[in-house]
Parts: structure tokens; C-alpha cells; sequence
């Protein structure tokens, strides 16, 4: 049962994989005019407005709070995934489905929490700077 249902969800992937071309990569600059050189100074457009006013240790908080905030979305989408499947398994068994939504709903209060978290970190440091 449990091969069946992979082999229908991983069948389709294997198709579009196989089957999309490869396409090619290229780059384009969207800010010609920026840097040393152009006639009316440096536009608007190419100046940092989130500059940190001169402390690093507030970049280097709000970039991990940003990688942090990538992991823990990862990480809860996975269980989502796990939760799912175990809900899907569970086969009418009632203790085996509520343990599943409970993982479900753990990691939607987990991602919540951590949105919360996040929020009130930036809006702290960007009152310090």
C-alpha cells in the first residue's frame, strides 16, 4: 500500500524530469548605471537603505534570524509532509491518526511562534539602530 501511493507521487516527478530540457542560464544587469562612472552621480535606485548605520553586530543578528527563519520553515514543512503521510497510513486507526494531526499542528503553532519571534526581533533591532 505504502509502495503503491510512493510510486504514484514519485512517477510524475520522474516524468517532468526527464522529459523538461535543460535550460540555460544567463545573467542580466538590472542596475547599469550604478557604481563609479556615470554622469549624474549614483542613482537612487543603487543606494543601501538598510544599512545598519555602521554596527555589524545587528547585521550579523538580523542574518541569522533570517537563516534561522529558512531552517525552521524547512523543518515544518517536513513535518507537515510526515504528518500527512501518517494520517494517510494510520488505516483508520484512531490513536495512530490524532498522533498525526497532533504532529500537523505542531508545526504550524511552531511556524507561528517563530513568525511571532522573528517579528518582534527586527522590529527591537531596527529601534536600536
Amino acid at each position: 500500500m505504502m509502495r503503491r501511493l510512493l510510486l504514484t507521487l514519485l512517477m510524475p516527478l520522474a516524468l517532468i524530469f526527464t522529459i523538461m530540457p535543460a535550460l540555460p542560464a544567463a545573467a542580466v544587469d538590472v542596475f547599469p548605471n550604478c557604481g563609479a562612472g556615470s554622469a549624474n552621480g549614483t542613482p537612487a535606485v543603487c543606494n543601501d537603505t538598510k544599512s545598519t548605520s555602521g554596527n555589524p553586530a545587528v547585521s550579523v543578528i538580523k542574518d541569522a534570524i533570517n537563516i534561522l527563519s529558512v531552517v525552521i520553515g524547512v523543518a515544518a514543512v517536513i513535518l507537515m509532509i510526515v504528518g500527512g503521510l501518517r494520517l494517510v497510513g494510520s488505516a483508520g486507526d484512531p490513536q495512530a491518526a490524532a498522533s498525526a494531526r497532533g504532529t500537523i499542528i505542531a508545526a504550524l503553532i511552531g511556524v507561528v511562534i517563530a513568525a511571532i519571534a522573528q517579528t518582534l526581533v527586527i522590529f527591537v533591532l531596527d529601534r536600536l539602530t
